[in-house]
């Protein structure tokens, strides 16, 4: 099990106070809705820039990305992933995404009640 430490900036749509979150950079020109190939519905993608702790190794940036669907209730669900550089993060968003089995996912429900979005 991988014992590195986590750290996010604060997603796109999200308030942020420069002097408490210094590093925080803006990845809102990556939010996107992708039409699923196989559910025929729209995801909401986004990214946020983040950190690991290596513990001893030290911290590196790392780019995540978010996927959002609704559930058979229409509730929101997430799935993510975690990539070293923005190209392979973005390059997953653009190719891979619109493949990829979404456990817990409803079609029905994510056409039905759009998600919004929080981007201004």
């Amino acid at each position: 099990m991988n014992t590195a430490q986590i750290s996010l900036d604060i997603p796109c749509g999200y308030a942020a106070d420069p002097a408490l979150h210094p590093q925080w950079k803006s990845m809102c020109m990556y939010t996107h809705w992708i039409h699923h190939k196989n559910y025929h519905c729209p995801l909401y993608t986004w990214l946020a820039m983040g950190q690991i702790d290596h513990r001893a190794k030290g911290t590196s940036t790392c780019y995540f990305l978010y996927i959002e669907y609704r559930r058979h209730g229409g509730e929101s669900h997430y799935q993510w992933k975690i990539f070293d550089t923005l190209d392979d993060a973005l390059a997953f968003q653009a190719q891979g995404v619109a493949t990829m089995v979404l456990p817990m996912i409803s079609p029905a429900q994510t056409r039905k009640i759009k998600i919004p979005a929080t981007v201004s």
